[in-house]
Order: C-alpha cells, then structure tokens, then sequence
C-alpha cells in the first residue's frame, strides 16, 4: 500500500482544475471576523502575540529550531526598537 497524498486540485470537468478542499481546518478562520472571540487592540503586547504566534508556528509543525530562530529575531526586536504594545508599532 502506498501513502495517500492530499490532492491541491479537484478536476470537475477535463481541463478545469479547481483548489480542493483541505483536510486539514483552517486554524486562522475567523481571528479577523468582526464576531471573533479572540481581539487586539492598540494596548496589546507585542510579548504578548509573540507567545501567541510561537505556540501557532508549534502547532502548525515548525521545527523547534526554526521556532527558537524566530523567538530570537523577535526577541531582539522587541528588546532594542522600544516598541511594546501593537500601537507603538503601527504608530
């Protein structure tokens, strides 16, 4: 037996390909609906969503070493631009 593959493409009709759905939900539906339960606004801390988007990156199977390289850029960022809060950054 091989190993299934998941199809990118549906063909409904010779020559016409369309996306196929994924089997896999889409972990981001939603955060930007105006009925998202999950808000930011101008006081948020950039800690804050940097924690957030780490924990995303590990759950959508980054390697830990491509998770600490992250950490690092922005760990650095954050600790040298003198931007905390989601404000200060769009500012």
């Amino acid at each position: 037996m091989g190993v299934a593959t998941p199809r990118l493409f549906s063909c409904e009709r010779v020559g016409e390909l369309t996306p196929a759905r994924s089997a896999v939900p889409d972990t981001l539906a939603g955060l930007a609906e105006p009925g998202a339960s999950h808000r930011t606004g101008p006081g948020t801390r950039l800690q804050a969503l940097e924690r957030e988007w780490l924990l995303d990156l590990q759950t959508l199977g980054r390697s830990p070493r491509t998770i600490r390289w992250y950490r690092q850029k922005m760990d650095w960022y954050l600790g040298h631009s003198g931007v905390q809060t989601l404000e200060e950054l769009t500012a």
